[in-house]
């Protein structure tokens, strides 16, 4: 039980349990103009990052939230990578946070020096905080909330404010690393 960065993920909503809105798709795509079980995968070299970290990478997000979130934030052609962080009895929450502290290291150095930093507070990501997590709790459809926190919205208060303030939210800049996705299995959104 580690950390795992996911170097991909489906086009495949085939949730085995509904999630907490009772959504249980099965065998339909997340994006309808893609071929159903068709990849999108992350530009970052996980394998490299994860030989660096000691952390594990894996080809499977599962087909559950996880897996429809990641799928829904690598269309917007930013740097990405989904996190899994296995529960704390597993892997203590200090050194879950030093684990994340390492990978975000390498991650920077992996998109490069143009890299744009929004893993503010890795410990609250750890504990499944995350803006991403407030924002879905909140009620905001889970791809709004990928996007707004692709666009580099480091809070509820910033995001609200990008998805409600414009029509249509300005696309992330190219070549800057704006997301990381970290979601702890013993939520009940993993896999």
């Amino acid at each position: 039980d580690a950390i795992t960065l996911e170097r991909c993920a489906y086009n495949d909503a085939s949730f085995r349990v509904p999630d907490e809105r009772a959504f249980q798709p099965s065998k339909a795509p997340i994006d309808e103009a893609e071929l159903f079980g068709s990849t999108r995968k992350s530009s970052i070299d996980l394998a490299a990052v994860a030989r660096k970290a000691g952390v594990d990478v894996s080809d499977d997000a599962g087909r559950f939230v996880c897996n429809y979130l990641y799928f829904c934030s690598l269309a917007h052609g930013v740097p990405c990578v989904f996190i899994h962080v296995p529960p704390l009895e597993r892997l203590p929450l200090e050194a879950q946070v030093e684990t994340l502290a390492r990978v975000r290291g390498y991650l920077v150095e992996a998109v490069g020096n143009n890299a744009v930093d929004v893993l503010a507070d890795v410990a609250a990501a750890a504990n499944g905080a995350g803006v991403l997590d407030q924002l879905v709790a909140l009620g905001i459809d889970p791809e709004r909330a990928a996007f707004a926190v692709s666009a580099g919205c480091t809070s509820v208060e910033a995001a609200m404010e990008l998805l409600f303030a414009e029509p249509e939210p300005p696309a992330p800049p190219s070549g800057a690393m704006k997301m990381v996705l970290v979601v702890r299995e013993d939520l009940g959104m993993s896999r």
